[in-house]
Order: C-alpha cells, then structure tokens, then sequence
C-alpha cells in the first residue's frame, strides 16, 4: 500500500521560550552540517561524502552534552542530526554547488512525536513541546481546513515549527487503484503535450500562464528602474508584485490547466517527466539572462502536484527523462535540432515536433519501466504497431528532400587507408577504408591538400541507405577526434566494455555543439569509418 503525506499550517502564538528553542535548534542543525562537511568521519573508502544520520549523531554526542545539556532532551540532537542529514544528502544530490551550502536561514524546529505531542478537539489544536525532561511549554491554534476530518484517518507524524505558525504533518493511505492505462507528459514553459498509449497526442495550453509572469517580470523590471535609491520602498515592491504572481498563477493552474489536464487523461496513469536537475543543468550550461528568467517561474512542480492530487488514480514514478529529446523512439537514431522545436531523424527521414517526439519517448519509457543506466526500449518493444503509426503520423512535421544523385570524386590515398570522396548536393562524403594501426590515421591532410575542411564525431547507422541520407544533407559540419579505437561486440547484444560503442559510425550530425559527444545504445556492431566533408566556402 503507497502512502502520501499531507501538511496543514496552523497560525499560532509562539511564547518567547519557543523562540529560543528555534533559534537555538537553527544553530544546532548548522553547527552539524558545519562539521559533517568537513569531518573526515563523513567520508567511505572511495572520499566520497556520506550524511549518515546514525553516526553524525553518534560522533557528535559529546559536543551536544557539553554545548546543551540540561537545557534541552537529548531528542533534540537526534532530531537536528536527522534534519542536517536530509538537508545535506539533498543538497549532495543536487550537485554539492559549495557556493550554497544547506544552512538553515530561518528560526524552525521539526519535531518528532516525542518531542511535540498534539491535542485536535473538533478545529482547536493544543500542541506540548517538551523543552527538557518535566519541562512543558503550551501552544495553542484553530485549524481552518476543508480535509481535516479526512486527514485525521491517517497517522500524524513530525510537527514543523516557525516562529508563527506549526505545520502538521500526515500519514495517510494511498487507497486509489492503479491505472491500466499509461499517458506521458512533456512539460514545457508554454504547453504540455500528453502522449497516451491508445495513440492519441494532445496538448494543455500555458499560454495564460506565461503572460501574467511576462506582464509582472516587466513591472518589477519598471520597479527597480524608478525606485534605484529608495532601497526599503523598492523591495517592499518587489515582494507585493511577486506574491500577486504567485497568486494568480496558482490561481490559474488550480481552476484552468490542471482540470483541463486531468480531463484529457481521464482513465490514464500520468507519467510526468522528473525534471527535478533539468532547471539547474540549463542554467549551468545557459548564459541567457531572459532563458534564466523562464526558468525561474517555470511551474512544472506546482502543476505535477497538483495533478497528482486530484487524479482519481494512484500517482506513477516520475519518467527518466534523460536523452528524450536526443533519440528517435522509432528507430534508435540520434536526431538533429535544425530549429528549437525541430527534430530532424535522417533514419526515418522526417522532421518531428521536438516536444511531440520527446512525449512519445517518455511514453516509452513508462511502459517498459525504464530506469537509470537501462537501455532504451523503442516504440516497436512496447507499443502495439498500429499505435506507433498513429502517434508518428502526429508528430511529424514534414518529410525531408529528396537525396540528389551521386557524382563520383577523385580518390585519395593516406597511409593504410584509400579514401573515396562522393559529392552530393552542396556538400562532399568521404568513405575511408579502417586502418590496421592505431586506429588515430586521417585522411585529414590530403583532404586539406584538395581545400576541404573534414572532421568526425559519433552517429550510429553504417548501411547504404543511410549513408546516403547524410549524402544529402547538407547542414552536416565536422570535428576531427584526437584518436579512435575500433571494438567489436560480443554476442549477448551488450555494449562492449572499451573502445568505440557498438555500431559506432563516426561522422557528425547537424545542429550539436562541440559537447554533444554520444553513441546510440539502440545499435549493433560495426567497424566502418564515415569521414564527412564540406566546402570551407
């Protein structure tokens, strides 16, 4: 049975005795994390960090007892162990950025049953906190909340602290079926696109969304223009415009996008994408002052939430969603982005919608349960045939040209290998045969000799027919790696443990950056080399 946990916040009056005990549980949980990061005590045989709770709080006993003892239980430093292991292992798991460390900035405490006991008569709420053994402090609150005779049918667990309010937390039974039926999302800034297994592709506008947070970025943009000095007055601004954004988007979202949502996956389990890295991989690897800014607002969380909550059907694992974007779930081939919204697969010859294809993708991937590290199923494998059609007919955008005919080259001679160059269109294919050494001979300097500009870089496919669709691109540009070590694959169909991925073709595919270094889990074996080359003009 799954369990779910929900919060209620309670408004109350905090006594002063509270207020020292947050702030001083504030500095217990900083002071651990402090420590934690720089205790050799933290680290395994391999020098990574481990937040154990167990052991941060048996390393740290003698400091508790010496820096608190007999003002407050002892329960209190495992509660502040356990809470400084959370925020740490978090924090690790996001990336470790050293430049924010997880310190607690705010006064709170989260305490256990044992620390905190509850009291609930009707709406009146009376909470015992115990300070130190036979030592009791009181609060006092009224809950306003439409689900509370629901909630109190589960267990309540840790109550959360703040200097104005106490956050109660429970336990409850997850009672909803689980679906039969599988939809996948691609949540994007401006819509979400729902890929059901039924072959149906249909989208949730965002649009709404997207220009209120417009409109109130250029206030505030306006803001801090005509209000430079008066500092106070500027963010005294600035925090009414963002509360009425946040308001209004969430208004937005509960009353409009999530019951449109809900009501296109009716019968469906949702499988939402897990971007919880994506925002922080883009804004590492994106300089864009205006892409960080649609980042920010950007509200996939509250929308999965929300979501989740209301469907009538037990929620499902979020989707991996690494590489959706990169690979064809037709046919396994790696795909070019032409435009933004473009993918371009030269094994199927067509251009997808980007947020489409990468929808069916993540269907895929929630049928076959695919996980981390797995290889990747394509739609054949999980899909039934007559669906995949459906849903490739609605993601395509247009068929690519024609391959213009071939018009043989002169040949050219490099050491081990002979290379043959083939012009098509605007642009020159060079087939080299594999050398017997090293494997990191070229035919680069003869190409240079005839004015061409060569290069290389991973593509999968080494069959006629797709060698002649990348003949007829002619967007393709190329990078010459340092060396290359051709392996063979083994039988079981694995990828092989060294060397070059299994049916590796080294050529480049329009569109990717010099990073974009890759190989197609989906392909089989292969030893061939595809030099590619262009006019330096």
């Amino acid at each position: 049975m799954n369990h779910v946990h929900r919060a209620v916040s309670v408004p109350v009056e905090v006594p002063p005795k509270i207020r020292t005990m947050l702030a001083d549980f504030k500095d217990m949980v900083n002071w651990i994390i402090s420590w934690a990061l720089s205790s050799p005590r933290t680290q395994n045989r391999n020098g990574r960090r481990v937040f154990d709770r167990y052991k941060m709080c048996a390393a740290t006993t003698e400091w508790f007892e010496a820096r608190w003892r007999g003002q407050y239980a002892a329960h209190y430093h495992e509660a502040a162990c356990s809470f400084a292991s959370q925020q740490l292992t978090s924090w690790l798991a996001l990336g470790g950025n050293t430049s924010s460390l997880p310190y607690l900035t705010r006064p709170m405490a989260r305490l256990r049953s044992d620390l905190a006991r509850t009291e609930l008569k009707g709406r009146e709420l009376t909470i015992r906190v115990v300070l130190a053994p036979r030592h009791f402090v009181f609060l006092a609150g009224k809950v306003n909340h439409g689900k509370l005779s629901e909630y109190e049918l589960g267990t309540l667990g840790e109550v959360v602290l703040f200097d104005d309010k106490a956050n109660l937390v429970w336990r409850l039974e997850d009672r909803r079926p689980r679906a039969r039926k599988l939809c996948a999302t691609d949540t994007n800034t401006a819509r979400i696109v729902l890929a059901n297994e039924d072959g149906r592709i249909e989208e949730v506008s965002l649009g709404e969304v997207v220009a209120i947070q417009r409109r109130e970025r250029e206030i505030r943009r306006r803001i801090q223009a005509t209000v430079p000095k008066n500092l106070a007055k500027q963010q005294r601004l600035l925090r009414k415009r963002l509360g009425r954004e946040r308001n209004r988007v969430r208004d937005l979202l509960s009353k409009k996008v999530v019951p449109d949502l809900l009501a296109k996956t009716t019968g469906y389990g949702i499988g939402f994408d897990d971007l919880r890295r994506t925002v922080r991989e883009c804004v590492r690897d994106s300089t864009g002052r205006r892409f960080h800014e649609r980042l920010a607002s950007w509200s996939h969380g509250a929308i999965q939430t929300l979501a989740n909550d209301r469907s009538a059907l037990a929620p499902m694992r979020p989707i991996y969603t690494r590489g959706t974007s990169t690979w064809c779930p037709f046919c396994g081939t790696m795909v070019s982005h032409p435009r933004w919204k473009t993918s371009r697969c030269l094994d199927c010859g067509l251009d997808f919608d980007r947020d489409r294809l990468s929808a069916v993708s993540g269907l895929v991937r929630a049928k076959t349960e695919h996980r981390k590290g797995e290889r990747w199923a394509l739609a054949n494998d999980a899909l039934r045939p007559e669906v995949v059609e459906a849903l490739r007919r609605q993601c395509v955008i247009t068929d690519l040209p024609r391959v213009e005919p071939e018009t043989p080259e002169p040949t050219f001679k490099q050491g081990a290998r002979e290379v043959s160059v083939v012009k098509s269109g605007g642009g020159l294919l060079l087939s080299a045969s594999s050398s017997t050494g090293d494997g990191s001979a070229s035919p680069a300097s003869a190409l240079s000799r005839a004015g061409l500009e060569t290069a290389m870089t991973p593509m999968t496919r080494n069959d006629t027919k797709y060698e002649n669709e990348v003949r007829g691109n002619k967007r393709i540009r190329f990078w010459q790696p340092h060396s290359l070590v051709q392996s063979s694959s083994d039988s079981s169909g694995n990828r092989p443990s060294g060397g070059c991925p299994r049916r590796l073709v080294w050529t480049r595919l329009p569109g990717f950056g010099p990073g974009d270094w890759g190989s197609n889990p989906h392909a089989g074996a292969s030893s061939c080399l595809l030099l590619g080359a262009t006019d330096k003009g």
